[in-house]
């Protein structure tokens, strides 16, 4: 740092002048992340260097062979069968939920037989096959209808255009529906299932600590575990859950739905449905017949474990039962927390720069991995989001809540304050990668050196320290939360099961395509090879086309015609503060 200072301050010492240059910068620009600014004057290849260096240290110090075999023994023992035990808070089993949900469990057997026997009279699948075939073209047509008449001026003639799409619309939402109803094969138990209900109301009652609220929450989970299930092939590949889910929500969906156009939510769901339908269709049906005796004998196993454990006609599945199902949890949670108190407490010891780093590379790595490609547009608005939470004491510190509290309950407040980059990372809720029963909390200790995962850590520190420098240049952004609906089971909308207020931050066209892509998506279109999605408005107000051409997505200036890539705002929603 010396050799750029003026002959008259080479003579002090390097931490004085140091100290010195912060005390201006502060004065100056005190809503800069200092410490972290002062280390970007270093040279990037070196600070690279350090962190990977540090880096290395951390992993061998936190992750031997030993550190992964006991992690993954213990998570195994915790999951153990897979069945959910509900208990009172004084660790004794809720035997009321039990009782009264084990009738449930015996009328979905009956479910899933007459669903089997449904079957035995279908020769093939090919009927269904055509019912969606044309189903597709209608929805097509409807979309390119939903084009012309954004593509039109104010006229009498968009006005007859909405109607006619709206009498459209509610043929082939009629028919839709039809379909949905008639592959009950692939619906979930009660069918249809507001997913969105079920997950705000567990939500609700889910932190209460009182016998009432503790024994609603159980009732509400066991019920969940009963209806969000699937089938799946003998060897337990090929879980359909997710699916199941996603037809109950465009069916609840569209049922709802009063429209002349289809939203883009429920486009999007529907597009989901149809494309993953297909290849279970053309299994056939003795191929689901297969699956469904597969859940229908699961479902049995789970009954009689219930029944047992309400008689304690079997002495493992009663006390002895509920105590290693405590041990098993309680081993894997403290072992855990262990991990993530030394990783903290190494980090700590760093300085800023490098727990800023480990916090975003981890972040990044786990929450999105490679998914957003060599434009990294979504890690980049992560780590603005990071940047944020950093400055936003709700998410920079910890309370009684979180389960690291405990762990720094006689550390001082300002010990504590002097962290937030990793209190951002271990505040509890917030990233569901650090739950000690996600088997990703694993990455939080023990990261993944394979060539992809390196590959990443370097691109991902690139980006850390290029948004950081963005960040004290002053372009900022107000991003303080996201999610993603393609990844909630029955693609529901979470967002308004925040705690605050939010606004969503308006969609953002993707990376400008060069001349070469250009040309090409103008011959699609020119062609007709392509096909329509819908409409959006930036926050600048700049109106933009959104279509598709094979399965990537490009959005169209509606000003000026240039042509970007697709951020698909089903994987990355952003939100601010309002």
């Amino acid at each position: 740092m010396l050799k750029n200072c003026s002959p008259s301050l080479s003579k002090f010492n390097p931490s004085f002048y140091t100290t010195v240059l912060a005390v201006i910068v502060m004065t100056v620009l005190p809503t800069r992340l200092l410490a972290l600014d002062l280390s970007l004057n270093k040279n990037r290849v070196v600070l690279k260097k350090e962190y990977e260096g540090l880096h290395a240290m951390f992993r061998k110090q936190m992750c031997t062979g030993r550190t992964e075999k006991e992690f993954w023994k213990k998570f195994d023992d915790f999951r153990g069968d897979g069945y959910h035990v509900p208990i009172h808070l004084d660790g004794t089993l809720d035997k009321k939920t039990v009782a009264h949900f084990i009738s449930e469990i015996s009328n979905k057997r009956v479910w899933i037989n007459k669903e089997i026997d449904s079957l035995k009279e279908v020769a093939s699948f090919n009927n269904l096959e055509k019912k969606l075939s044309v189903l597709e073209k209608m929805f097509e047509e409807h979309i390119s209808l939903k084009e012309k008449y954004y593509d039109m001026d104010e006229s009498e003639a968009k006005d007859l255009l909405g109607r006619e799409a709206n009498k459209k619309f509610k043929e082939f939402r009629a028919k839709v529906r039809d379909f949905l109803s008639e592959i009950s094969f692939l619906h979930s138990f009660r069918f249809p299932v507001d997913h969105y209900a079920w997950r705000k109301r567990y939500d609700e009652l889910k932190e209460r600590h009182d016998y009432w609220g503790k024994h609603e929450a159980n009732k509400i989970f066991f019920a969940r575990k009963i209806i969000q299930d699937g089938a799946q092939n003998s060897d337990r590949s090929d879980g359909d859950n997710f699916l199941r889910a996603a037809i109950d929500t465009a069916y609840i969906s569209l049922r709802d739905y009063y429209e002349p156009f289809v939203s883009e939510m429920i486009r999007s769901d529907l597009n989901y449905v149809f494309k993953k339908v297909k290849p279970y269709l053309r299994m056939g049906p003795s191929k689901q017949k297969e699956r469904l005796y597969e859940w229908l004998d699961r479902t049995g196993r789970y009954y009689k474990f219930y029944d047992d454990l309400l008689n304690n006609s079997d002495v493992k599945t009663g006390s002895e039962l509920l105590e290693a199902r405590a041990k098993s949890r309680f081993a894997l949670k403290d072992f855990v927390l262990q991990k993530q108190e030394e990783a903290y407490t190494f980090w700590q010891k760093k300085e800023e720069i490098f727990r800023y780093l480990y916090v975003v590379d981890t972040i990044l790595f786990n929450e999105v991995g490679n998914i957003d490609g060599r434009d990294a547009l979504e890690r980049r608005d992560i780590v603005r989001v990071v940047i944020n939470r950093h400055d936003d004491d709700y998410y920079s510190m910890f309370d009684k809540l979180d389960d690291l509290f405990e762990k720094f309950s006689t550390v001082p407040d300002e010990e504590v304050k002097k962290n937030k980059w990793l209190n951002v990372l271990f505040k509890e809720g917030e990233f569901s990668f650090t739950y000690y029963f996600i088997k990703a909390n694993l990455n939080v200790f023990c990261q993944p050196m394979t060539k992809l995962g390196q590959s990443l850590r370097s691109e991902n520190i690139d980006l850390a320290l290029d948004v950081l420098k963005e960040y004290n240049s002053g372009n900022r952004s107000k991003h303080i939360r996201y999610f993603s609906r393609a990844s909630m089971l029955g693609r529901i909308d979470m967002s308004s099961l925040w705690s605050g207020k939010h606004d969503v931050v308006p969609e953002k066209v993707g990376a400008k395509l060069d001349s070469a892509q250009t040309k090409s998506i103008k011959t699609a279109i020119s062609t007709k090879k392509y096909g329509y999605r819908y409409d959006f408005v930036s926050e600048d107000n700049k109106k933009f086309k959104v279509i598709e051409v094979g399965d990537n997505g490009f959005v169209i200036s509606r000003d000026d015609g240039v042509i970007y890539k697709q951020r698909n705002p089903h994987l990355f929603t952003y939100f601010s503060k309002k």
